[in-house]
């Protein structure tokens, strides 16, 4: 059995033309280490997009690569900064499945497309090796 522990984050940039904000380029990245020791990594962008998209398309991007690598009780730890994305997969996402995917004020959820993929490959992970999700603390000062 082995860990795998994906680090990602996800960024983008809006600008504010005339009190209205706009969707600009943005990107996405993971590193991998497997046991311990750095395996791997990748990267990506989009030319418009938001940091949530790109958040989630890192979060995407991982397990799709750890499917090659799943092997019956490996470990996959998904470590993440954003509590948006946190809370989709260890909250939120169950109870939009039985709203029919809407939110509980009846509103569309957005990032809907990439958020049920990711889903998608949780339930094929899951079959065989357990998955956690990590938040990633930041700003944490170090003292001596």
């Amino acid at each position: 059995m082995s860990k795998y522990s994906y680090y990602t984050d996800g960024a983008a940039t809006m600008i504010n033309k005339k009190g209205k904000y706009l969707r600009e380029a943005g990107g996405w990245a993971f590193i991998l280490l497997k046991d311990g020791e750095k395996y791997s990594n990748a990267s990506g962008g989009c030319p418009t997009t938001t940091n949530n998209e790109m958040e989630l398309y890192a979060i995407y991007a991982s397990m799709k690569d750890f499917s090659r690598f799943c092997r019956p009780g490996d470990e996959i730890e998904i470590h993440s900064d954003s509590g948006y994305c946190i809370n989709i997969f260890t909250q939120w996402v169950k109870g939009w499945k039985r709203k029919g995917l809407k939110k509980g004020d009846g509103k569309p959820i957005q990032n809907l497309e990439i958020i049920k993929a990711i889903w998608n490959l949780m339930r094929d992970i899951e079959k065989e090796c357990n998955l956690r999700f990590v938040k990633v603390l930041k700003d944490i000062p170090i003292t001596d």
